[in-house]
């Protein structure tokens, strides 16, 4: 199943959302939880001795006699020889400090294994989120915004691993460290003991149920408020141009400060709650420490007799503190980070069908034609249509001019054809080959997409050309060959460092012209043999626009190239046109448009 972050979030508790991250790790994930497992109860063994061996240790500094005597010694005063309690203190003494040094360096080992394992954990999450998120359809990235997803893919990540994975090993320590312990204590003294656990009990069980509806508020407000946050960081960088022109900064910068604000009070509040028991606990500690040496004074074996006793319990207490302190902080966090899980269980949910995952793929054959046979297409079923009943032929080689108004469809009709979409009627089809889910990128394969707004990397022109592949398989003598053929030599020659040169954000140092040669120069290097042009030339002056339509129609004569057009001069090198119009795609005669280039 599932979950669907518009349904009741109220129904799924905090352990069935564990329940089903769990199921998004993978087997040695699993295996290295539960060899960790196994160390925390190694740890929580040796925190039973630690505490255990100081009642001996202070024993023999207090009373050597009642150690000497104790029946349960004996054995070993025969098989060391020893003949007076002096004798003991030295053992005693060493057997406390190993007791206490291993148990700290298991405790150590026990929060690095779990620090790295929650940060690998969060590092294979964030490939997983991404990864499916680029292998959703064309359609599902223009539904949703991209800073759900960035916030996704960092923020709320990092929360799981702070809130919720972290969270939950720590748990799993602590209560280990804390049965350790309170078995310890109430061996020692049983009724000083559990009066202790059930007081810390109390208090930390009656916060937890006092402040669950706080927490569970400041969750839902720490993951929307970190998607509005990317959001306007993201709507103000980007139009930056239009705020400077506008001075509209301060409009900006408000909405950025009320998302940032209701944010940290939430983080703040959320914290408050998790760290704020400590110091009711500590006071009653010092409580229950104080009653103890009064009641305990009061015995046959007086104060001094009781120092021991005292002891283990300081020490039990002094352990069990920051242990239950740490239990309850980390089911405070759970439950402030239960909000960000659920998003990141959306998006980790997400479905990418095996096809789409295979690496080697296999072009698919394109010889003859592609055809579109009674297409109709909408975006959601609650809309109108389109298309409808789109029947389209187009042969091989061939140049094919789409114009209409703007809302037309021009470019949804190309993303059809792209394979980008899917029809909700009709075939499209390769050669009689109907495009599926199963061949769809195969021919995908075969096309390179021209935009009008071209994405340039901060890399190299390098980079940008064999843009989706890694540097040690790029072909610099293919690169060097396509430089000159879209005419980008005599710019890159003017560059100090030539093509490897960094083009800057966007390409913030290229003119719009360079930018869609370098567009078609991306093209090129991949051997495609559909070319998707859309309005190439709209935004360049009259002379860019002729080099660019020249630089178009000297691709090789086999490729098949869609150019979508505003201006009617774009047509000229076009062997064909269609007019997209009222859900209809319609062949025009190239006569009747007055074409012309100057």
């Amino acid at each position: 199943m599932v979950i669907n972050r518009n349904e009741d979030r109220l129904r799924y508790s905090s352990l069935k959302l564990t329940e089903r991250l769990w199921k998004h790790l993978d087997g040695r994930r699993h295996r290295q939880f539960y060899l960790m497992f196994v160390l925390m109860i190694i740890s929580a063994a040796t925190e039973m001795i630690s505490i255990g061996a100081i009642l001996p240790f202070l024993a023999i500094l207090t009373d050597p006699e009642s150690i000497f005597n104790n029946p349960n010694v004996y054995p070993f005063m025969v098989m060391f020889d020893f003949s007076k309690p002096s004798q003991l203190v030295l053992p005693l003494t060493l057997f406390f400090i190993v007791a206490a040094l291993l148990a700290g360096a298991l405790r150590l080992s026990v929060l690095i294994i779990t620090t790295r394992f929650s940060f690998a954990v969060g590092a294979d999450l964030g490939k997983d989120i991404y990864q499916k998120t680029l292998y959703q359809p064309y359609s599902v990235h223009i539904d949703r915004n991209s800073s759900e997803v960035m916030n996704g893919v960092i923020n709320k990540t990092d929360t799981v691993i702070y809130g919720v994975l972290l969270s939950i090993l720590t748990i799993i320590s602590s209560i280990s460290i804390i049965t350790g312990i309170c078995l310890t204590l109430i061996i020692v003294e049983p009724f000083l003991s559990l009066l202790a656990i059930l007081g810390f009990l109390s208090v930390y069980g009656g916060l937890l149920f006092l402040t669950k509806s706080r927490l569970e508020k400041s969750s839902k407000s720490i993951a929307t408020e970190s998607t509005k946050l990317i959001k306007a960081l993201q709507e103000g960088l980007e139009g930056i141009r239009d705020i400077l022109l506008l001075g509209c900064q301060k409009l900006f910068s408000n909405i950025f400060h009320t998302a940032d604000k209701k944010l940290r009070k939430s983080q703040g509040d959320a914290h408050i709650i998790s760290g704020s028991p400590r110091y009711v606990i500590e006071t009653l500690f010092m409580l229950i420490i104080a009653i103890s040496a009064f009641f305990l004074s009061k015995t046959e074996v007086g104060l001094l007799g009781a120092i021991p006793v005292l002891g283990v319990l300081a020490l039990g207490a002094q352990k069990l503190i920051p242990s239950f302190q740490q239990v309850y902080g980390s089911i405070s966090n759970i439950r402030a980070a239960k909000e960000s899980l659920i998003d990141v269980l959306t998006l980790l949910d997400q479905h990418v069908p095996k096809s789409l995952l295979e690496q080697n793929v296999k072009k698919l054959c394109f010889s003859k034609e592609i055809r579109l046979e009674n297409v109709e297409f909408s975006y959601l079923p609650t809309q109108p249509l389109i298309f409808k009943n789109i029947r389209l032929r187009i042969k091989k080689g061939t140049k094919v001019g789409l114009i209409g108004e703007t809302g037309s469809g021009k470019t949804t009709l190309m993303d059809l054809i792209m394979g980008l979409l899917q029809p909700v009627k009709g075939v499209i089809s390769i050669d009689e080959c109907a495009l599926s889910q199963c061949n769809i990128k195969g021919w995908q394969a075969n096309i390179a997409h021209v935009p009008q707004n071209i994405y340039i990397a901060d890399g190299s022109l390098i980079d940008n050309i064999a843009f989706g592949e890694t540097r040690d398989a790029v072909d610099l003598n293919k690169i060097n060959k396509i430089i000159e053929k879209v005419k980008l030599n005599e710019l890159v020659d003017s560059w100090q460092h030539g093509a490897e040169t960094i083009l800057g954000e966007r390409g913030s140092r290229l003119s719009g012209g360079q930018k869609q040669r370098i567009g078609i120069a991306r093209a090129l290097y991949r051997d495609v043999e559909v070319v998707c042009f859309d309005e190439p030339t709209s935004a360049l002056d009259q002379a860019t626009e002729n080099s660019i339509i020249e630089a178009i129609n000297d691709l090789e004569k086999d490729i098949t190239v869609f150019i979508i057009a505003h201006r009617i001069s774009t047509l000229s090198i076009c062997d064909v046109v269609f007019r997209v119009k009222g859900q209809i795609v319609s062949k025009v005669d190239k006569s009747t448009i007055n074409i012309s280039r100057k």
